[in-house]
């Protein structure tokens, strides 16, 4: 995040620089140029919040697929994991991986009604 004293030294120069033109076309000028600065001053740190929130998802999502590849290797035969490990791997946009986990929870339950919908919504 981009610290509030940016803010606060573009706002404390600009009057001293205002103070020192002298003709309204300048003065102007100075009144663009200090909104320009402050508007992509607000834009960086806008897309920085965006980009460090997309990270903190992506990491949850990558230690939630972790964790439910951790169940499988503990229970081989728990349909649930491989749907919810799927589920995850999908969201990672890893779609064949993901097809892998459904056809395994479809051997070991071949009703399981979310699996099936979420392979379907694959093709």
């Amino acid at each position: 995040m981009i610290n509030k004293e940016y803010y606060r030294k573009i706002t404390e120069v600009f009057p001293r620089l205002l103070s020192s033109v002298k003709t309204p076309l300048l003065e102007l000028l100075c009144l663009f140029l200090f909104l320009l600065v402050l508007f992509f001053v607000w834009e960086i740190n806008y897309l920085w919040n965006i980009y460090q929130s997309v990270k903190s998802q992506r990491a949850y999502v990558v230690q939630k697929e972790k964790y439910w590849e951790g169940v499988i290797t503990q229970h081989p035969n728990f349909p649930d994991a491989y749907y919810q490990a799927a589920s995850y791997v999908l969201k990672l946009s890893d779609s064949k991986k993901a097809e892998k986990f459904l056809n395994k929870a479809l051997m070991l339950d071949p009703n399981f009604k979310e699996a099936i919908e979420l392979k379907k919504s694959l093709n």
